[in-house]
């Protein structure tokens, strides 16, 4: 399935909760239509810079860069809640998750006998959202075979857990590849202009590190020559700037070699 799919419910997601405060029925549902609607309207790079801005420049989640990784495929599943590690929500929540190890069982016994625990988590805001909770979660696997990582969700995971549910809605990323490459998005790549474009001195050295980056983005990320190429160099439209790229974008980048692929 899709990853775009995925990107599409979190972006309902996220979208309703902003507008949540409006108590809008019908707004809520235009938003979600859209959505559902959105390739109609526009190209695939478009959703992927819409993401990209909502989890990692709003919300600062790695959302996009899992979801644009072809390391994994997407399946919606219901999965038992103990396949699932914890992971970060808020510093207040956190700190009991650490205690936790992690696991949604030993999270439940310290809300039920913690009552310290449940005032100060209680005291964030922490509560059930009707309009919200039907969302599947997003989970993940870091490592194969060893459970399944929460990249949003959250909230809704320790909900499941403090109700005791053995169960939960889950869009699962499933590893296909050992290693895989995700996306960077454009916004994060073109800083390499504004640090060269506002510097007084354009040295050497900053030339040299500017260099060194953008090698790294091409090698790290599925879409790095392109981004560098087209909205990085092209945008910036300087030939002192393009001349820093030219021994870079000299080289091939090498691709990974067929063994690292793995089956289901």
């Amino acid at each position: 399935m899709s990853a775009l799919l995925v990107a599409k419910q979190y972006l309902s997601h996220e979208f309703i909760k902003l507008f949540s405060v409006s108590n809008d029925k019908r707004l809520l549902a235009d938003i979600k239509t859209f959505m559902d609607k959105f390739d109609e309207y526009y190209d695939e790079p478009e959703l992927w810079r819409l993401l990209s801005t909502i989890s990692e420049g709003w919300r600062l989640k790695a959302v996009f860069r899992v979801l644009s990784n072809d390391r994994y495929i997407w399946t919606k599943e219901t999965l038992p809640l103990e396949s699932i590690v914890l992971t970060g929500m808020s510093p207040t929540i956190d700190k009991y998750i650490a205690k936790s190890e992690k696991r949604p069982r030993t999270f439940k016994q310290l809300w039920d006998s913690d009552q310290l625990m449940r005032k100060e988590i209680t005291a964030t805001g922490f509560s059930p959202h009707a309009e919200r909770d039907h969302f599947p979660i997003i989970v993940f696997e870091k490592n194969r075979g060893k459970g399944f990582r929460v990249v949003d969700g959250m909230r809704r995971m320790l909900l499941a857990t403090i109700a005791d549910r053995p169960h939960i809605e889950a869009w699962v990323g499933r590893q296909v590849k050992k290693s895989g490459k995700p996306m960077i998005s454009e916004s994060r790549a073109y800083f390499l202009y504004d640090v060269y474009q506002f510097s007084k001195t354009k040295s050497p050295e900053l030339k040299s590190a500017i260099a060194t980056i953008a090698k790294e983005i091409i090698d790290t990320y599925g879409n790095g020559r392109e981004v560098i190429e087209q909205r990085v160099i092209g945008y910036a439209n300087k030939p002192a700037f393009t001349e820093i790229f030219k021994e870079v974008l000299s080289h091939k980048i090498k691709k990974p070699p067929v063994k690292n692929d793995v089956s289901r």
